[in-house]
């Protein structure tokens, strides 16, 4: 049975970075997969060092986001050539939700989920 998986899209941003740790909280307690997905351009230096650069920033953000979790969902690693919102768009379809760590232009058939900014002091 596909209960379908918690799908985040990750840049190497702070922001990005508490999605993909709100995400997997999510995941944890909904009991779904969660598909972490980095969309990537090609860099002068060719195809195999922008792809080696997407999997080495998805690895990095998931031990960060890992250290000290007791309890972390499956999590299948996605690291794909594309405009970001396409990749997004196209992972997300018949999923249980897409999560961002920012309001971007991304039209998916899943449930959107802007994860919540950390509140800042109040005045």
């Amino acid at each position: 049975m596909n209960i379908g998986a918690i799908v985040v899209g990750v840049d190497g941003s702070e922001r990005c970075r508490k999605a993909l740790a709100w995400a997997m909280d999510e995941a944890v307690a909904q009991g779904r997969p969660l598909h972490v997905v980095n969309a990537w351009e090609l860099c002068d230096e060719g195809e195999r060092v922008s792809r080696a650069r997407s999997v080495a920033l998805v690895e990095r953000l998931l031990r960060q986001v890992c250290d000290g979790r007791d309890v972390v969902p499956e999590v299948v690693r996605h690291s794909v050539r594309g405009c970001a919102s396409e990749v997004l768009s196209r992972r997300a379809r018949g999923q249980a939700m897409l999560v961002l760590g920012e309001e971007g232009k991304v039209s998916a058939s899943a449930p959107v989920v802007v994860a919540p900014a950390p509140r800042g002091p109040v005045d």
